[in-house]
């Protein structure tokens, strides 16, 4: 049996995109995904995951919500079969399973309960060169966190779990759980600064992403400054026409993310560094099952 997403509207109009039997493929506008439409300029960096289980498409939005459409409306996450079309962006995709003689024609409608853990992938992810090195005797996605942990390999743990959901909905759970951590600490200064990021990451865009960057401080010296900095190396770096854009370095954003929770322990009463990284990845690894060892949804 063979799976394709095929475009149906939109700027990559008849554009097909073939889907191996257990792969995870990201979809977005840019290079962080696995494949990238970079004409449909609605689509986010990293906009959608779908996988081929074998009997149908697992359909996954990473937007944050909101970002795929059905016949039934907007939805989350689906299992979609031979016929099926769904939307994302300004982009029409129709599902093609063949080989399939169980397959009906009949679209199978999305469904909210419906969770899949993805292929662990972990080769694709371009760590340092001291976290690879830990690659080799590692099996699980769990047991690398644990070992990126350990080594105090903070930035890649978080490109990890970027790289597993994207960047987009990892800095918006993050600016909401600093937040929250912080509570009555939370400085003038720095509550417009999360403000601004919650802000772009529920509508990006070159506006938004102008007003976050407005609220990046010369000193670096807070939580918000640095998260507001995560979203900044998020996006391409904007140049001039004539150069063209280069896309920021995956790194950059979970390095962003690392340095927030550092300074947000700097700022507590009690806890170090290590225990706040860790603290935060493993509420981010239950809430977006990201090794797929926490079923739960929790937070910080």
């Amino acid at each position: 049996m063979t799976a394709h997403l095929r475009i149906t509207a939109g700027p990559h109009d008849s554009q097909v995109i073939p889907i191996q039997l257990g792969q995870v493929l990201r979809v977005g506008r840019t290079q962080w995904a696995d494949v990238c439409l970079a004409r449909d300029s609605v689509l986010l960096p990293v906009h959608f995951s779908v996988e081929f289980t074998g009997l149908d498409l697992l359909v996954t939005d990473l937007s944050g919500g909101g970002g795929l459409r059905g016949s039934d409306g907007p939805f989350r996450e689906g299992r979609l079969c031979q016929g099926t079309r769904f939307q994302a962006g300004q982009s029409e995709f129709l599902v093609e399973l063949a080989g399939d003689s169980s397959a009906t024609g009949v679209p199978a409608g999305p469904s909210e309960s419906i969770r899949s853990e993805p292929a662990w992938q972990w080769r694709s992810i371009p760590f340092s060169k001291q976290a690879g090195k830990m690659l080799g005797p590692t099996g699980s996605p769990s047991e690398l966190l644990n070992v990126l942990l350990a080594a105090g390999l903070y930035v890649d743990a978080w490109l990890m779990v970027s790289h597993r959901i994207g960047a987009i909905p990892l800095v918006k759970w993050l600016a909401d759980e600093l937040v929250n951590a912080l509570g009555s600490r939370l400085t003038p200064e720095d509550a417009p600064r999360f403000a601004a990021v919650r802000q772009w990451a529920q509508n990006p865009g070159s506006e938004a992403m102008e007003a976050v960057r407005g609220q990046i401080p010369d000193e670096l010296d807070s939580p918000g400054a640095w998260i507001a900095q995560a979203v900044a190396w998020t996006t391409p770096n904007l140049l001039p026409d004539s150069v063209g854009q280069v896309p920021t370095p995956p790194g950059l954003c979970p390095r962003g993310c690392a340095i927030a929770v550092t300074f947000l322990a700097m700022t507590s009463p009690q806890g170090s560094a290590a225990e706040y990284q860790a603290r935060f990845l493993h509420a981010a690894d239950r809430h977006f099952q990201v090794t797929g060892t926490n079923p739960d949804t929790h937070s910080p």
